[in-house]
């Protein structure tokens, strides 16, 4: 019990110091002086809000490509006769040009025989059709209003309309295939690969080259998704008059220097990319030989 006053004893005294010390400096602390004078404004300044656009920029590599390539065939069989001197490789072509030319004599001779044909149907219905008033005249002479078809000769009368449209098909075919011997250019281009020469036998479908158009060429950007974000594209887009996509320039350096040129996006991929879950944007450029090119520079 002694011991347990002990302990206590020194803190109680402690305890009661350190109250009568809170109490003093409490007493002894001067009051704030009061201070009468106004208190300072506080300056604020505001702006009107402003409507405006933000230009937002992405950047995005890729390969330029023709919109339209294709591969130049026959869709007849033969010589080749002639090959444009434009039908080289980088060559310049413009739309409605022969390419390649197969030798068109046996076309000619066949269309020689279809008109044949023709003639020989045509006076074939002419006799039909004379024959047919003769008989309707007997008929009418005999009395008889219900003769039968045959005795009308209206089956002979409809056969030989028939050869003759059969004999016009044929020659309108050998016509066709006449004219086919003639590969024409379907669009203005370029020439990036040829494969044929005068002397060669081609067949239908055999491929004489590549050529592909310059009136539009495109660019694939992979973008990401916050890409598209940033520039208000869906991932399902395709642009219209009433909404054209963003405007995109390019950049490369042409010939040691550095070029520019201005298109605009105008759709995007199908898909995203299952590894990179990057989606392709097209933009196109437009004319890069002629009014897109930069100081001539395509």
């Amino acid at each position: 019990m002694g011991r347990l006053i002990a302990i206590i004893a020194p803190i109680a005294i402690v305890l009661v110091l350190g109250v009568g010390g809170v109490i003093a400096v409490t007493a002894m602390k001067p009051e704030p002086e009061k201070n009468d004078e106004p208190r300072a404004g506080l300056n604020v300044f505001a702006e009107p809000v402003k409507t405006g656009s933000l230009t937002i920029t992405v950047e995005a590599q890729g390969e330029v490509r023709p919109k339209r390539e294709i591969i130049v065939a026959p869709q007849i069989a033969g010589r080749v006769t002639y090959v444009s001197p434009d039908f080289v490789d980088g060559g310049f072509i413009k739309r409605g040009q022969v390419l390649v030319r197969v030798e068109p004599a046996d076309y000619e001779l066949a269309v020689v025989r279809a008109r044949s044909v023709v003639a020989s149907a045509e006076q074939g219905l002419a006799r039909e059709i004379a024959e047919a008033e003769l008989a309707q005249k007997d008929l009418d002479d005999l009395g008889l209003d219900d003769a039968s078809p045959l005795a009308r000769r209206e089956p002979q009368l409809a056969e030989a309309r028939a050869a003759l449209e059969a004999a016009k098909a044929q020659l309108a075919e050998a016509e066709l295939s006449l004219g086919r011997t003639a590969v024409i250019a379907p669009f203005d281009g370029r020439v990036r690969e040829r494969m044929a020469d005068i002397g060669q036998f081609v067949s239908p479908g055999q491929s004489l080259g590549n050529i592909f158009a310059t009136d539009v060429v495109e660019v694939a950007l992979p973008l990401k998704d916050a890409d598209l974000g940033q520039l208000g594209l869906p991932i399902a887009f395709s642009a219209t008059p009433e909404n054209p996509g963003p405007s995109v320039e390019f950049s490369a350096v042409v010939g040691g220097q550095p070029r520019t040129w201005t298109g605009e996006v105008v759709r995007t991929g199908a898909a995203i990319n299952s590894q990179t879950r990057q989606i392709n944007v097209f933009a196109e450029l437009k004319d890069p030989y002629g009014t897109g090119a930069d100081d001539g520079a395509p």
